[in-house]
């Protein structure tokens, strides 16, 4: 009866959770290695190979006119030049990807766009070290932030959703289970 009891409350939970969970809601920004925010990873890189890294903006259902974010690398990458998209930002302020950029959209923005794309030359192709971008918030006024469209222009907290990495492109650790053990996870 407990074990009915705790499955019902459980398959309630996920049904409320997910009947409240909006994606839409939250405006989301990642680092891709395409031109097409599909791919966030260089599985086999080239020592001294030269790639292109696009920061994209999935915008929630308001829209956005602005963000503002800070790109950061980790391993034995060198940046190249950045080049900022003309046809959707206006201006920017900051003084470099370090401590992060704010970027004024031309207009506002209801679906996929790109910020800014950069050069990036893999120096060493060592397999035990990680290369990869990730977007931080900086240290700017509105950092890790985007402004939204419409009457109510305020500033909000935006999700991070990509890093982009040179090799080692499965970032989730996994570990092997037997399925005797899976089971016993739901004995009594």
């Amino acid at each position: 009866m407990m074990r009915r009891t705790l499955a019902v409350f459980a398959a309630a939970t996920i049904l409320l959770s997910a009947a409240s969970f909006n994606p839409a809601q939250a405006t989301s920004i990642g680092l891709y290695v395409d031109n097409i925010h599909y791919q966030n990873c260089e599985p086999w890189p080239r020592l001294n190979g030269r790639y292109t890294v696009w920061s994209w903006c999935l915008p929630s259902a308001e829209g956005v006119q602005g963000a503002c974010f800070a790109v950061i690398w980790n391993g034995n990458l060198v940046r190249g030049p950045e080049q900022v998209n003309a046809s959707v930002v206006d201006h920017y302020s900051g003084t470099n990807f370090l401590t992060g950029l704010t970027f004024y959209y031309n207009s506002c923005q209801y679906g996929w766009h790109w910020i800014h794309k950069e050069a990036i030359t893999l120096c060493d192709v060592d397999p035990h070290t990680r290369n990869y971008l990730f977007i931080e918030e900086g240290v700017m006024e509105h950092a890790g932030m985007v402004w939204r469209c419409g009457v109510n222009q305020s500033w909000v907290p935006f999700t991070i959703t990509k890093r982009a990495y040179f090799g080692h492109c499965s970032p989730i650790a996994t570990e092997s289970v037997t399925w005797g053990a899976i089971k016993s996870l739901y004995r009594e």
